[in-house]
């Protein structure tokens, strides 16, 4: 193996560019070897890659990075003993927050928002690069995936957070608003937590694919009242959860309107726009708004029971595949296509495809 591998390195906000590295070495018994495969990218690598941070300013030292925190890696050494059966060769799956163990959120068991968190390919660098070495415990193995398929086990355990904080249970009404990546996630770990699903989507192409595809109702906003038609559908009482994916702040209001008396409405998305709705709304129906960040341990866990479990499924939503010295096109297709593209995949590996 050479000594040297290719990483893509974002220099500056706008500057990607293709360099050489040293191959990282371990230097711990707690540590893998890892040759990244595949790397999904979303949202946050288009906000990463232009600088806009919201809080985080590009002088914040996040700059030059390597990004990318969807990860399908295949091991190719261990610092010690083999352990929990992890073998040079498996294909994992990568945890990417890293928690420091001591603050609030950690005490009370939310790692996931720590205070001093660190997520690859923001604050360390990430999975667009020929080589990596990781913590042992945030590796997690994805035997019999696809690597394209196991780069998308990170948006399904975002899913899993969001469905566990909204406390969803079997037989409740949820409403998912957005079919993109993170709202098919949902759809999924909703379905897999026994609730029954509606989806709002505006593109006919993502209200028919992957797990929105399942949902017991879709709607389109642009041919019916999205408030009238759930109504009906949950019968007496209206939905219990609503889950907003799409970060539009228009949605936030439907939400809290379309929402039951006494419901949960979580919020996924991420952006710095400002959302307006009548104040005194929440808590005449007694709301519960609850942000939801990241994911944590036993997220990641049944997020690659579930994505093993539906992988038929999972498979389409892979609409584009960019070879590594592309990946600064690679997000700009995304920007700019956001009707042709549902998840865009880096092949580090060489592999690449046409648009499907």
């Amino acid at each position: 193996m050479s000594s040297f591998m290719r990483a893509v390195v974002t220099r500056e906000p706008g500057q990607m560019e293709v360099v050489e590295r040293p191959v990282p070495e371990l230097t711990s018994t707690d540590e893998v070897l890892v040759r990244p495969e595949a790397v999904g990218l979303c949202g946050s690598d288009i906000h990463m890659f232009r600088g806009d941070l919201g809080a985080q300013a590009p002088g914040d030292g996040l700059y030059p990075r390597v990004q990318g925190h969807e990860l399908s890696c295949v091991v190719e050494g261990l610092g010690g003993p083999a352990q929990d059966g992890l073998t040079v060769g498996d294909r994992v799956a990568v945890l990417p927050v890293i928690a420091c163990g001591e603050c609030y959120p950690c005490r009370t068991g939310r790692p996931n928002v720590c205070a001093h968190l660190m997520v690859l390919g923001v604050h360390v660098d990430g999975g667009l690069a020929e080589r990596m070495v990781l913590p042992r415990s945030q590796v997690f193995s994805a035997r019999g995936l696809a690597p394209e398929v196991t780069a998308f086990i990170e948006p399904v355990a975002v899913a899993v957070h969001a469905v566990r904080r909204a406390r969803i249970a079997a037989g409740e009404h949820a409403v998912v608003f957005g079919a993109g990546p993170i709202g098919q996630a949902v759809c999924l770990a909703a379905k897999a937590a026994g609730a029954v699903v509606a989806v709002v989507e505006p593109l006919a192409n993502r209200r028919e694919l992957g797990p929105a595809a399942d949902a017991d109702l879709m709607v389109d906003p642009a041919t019916s009242s999205v408030r009238d038609v759930l109504r009906e559908w949950s019968g007496t009482t209206a939905p219990e959860v609503v889950v907003d994916t799409t970060a539009a702040p228009a949605v936030l209001g439907q939400a809290l309107d379309v929402v039951t008396q006494g419901g949960r409405v979580v919020l996924v998305g991420l952006t710095d726009q400002e959302a307006t709705f009548p104040y005194g709304l929440p808590a005449h129906k007694e709301l519960d708004i609850l942000g939801t960040s990241c994911c944590d341990r036993d997220d990641f866990v049944l997020a690659v029971r579930l994505v093993s479990e539906a992988s038929d499924k999972i498979g389409p939503l892979i609409t584009q595949q960019f070879a590594l010295d592309r990946a600064a096109e690679a997000i700009a297709f995304i920007a700019e296509h956001p009707e042709r593209s549902m998840k865009v995949v880096v092949r580090v590996d060489g592999t690449s495809s046409a648009d499907r």
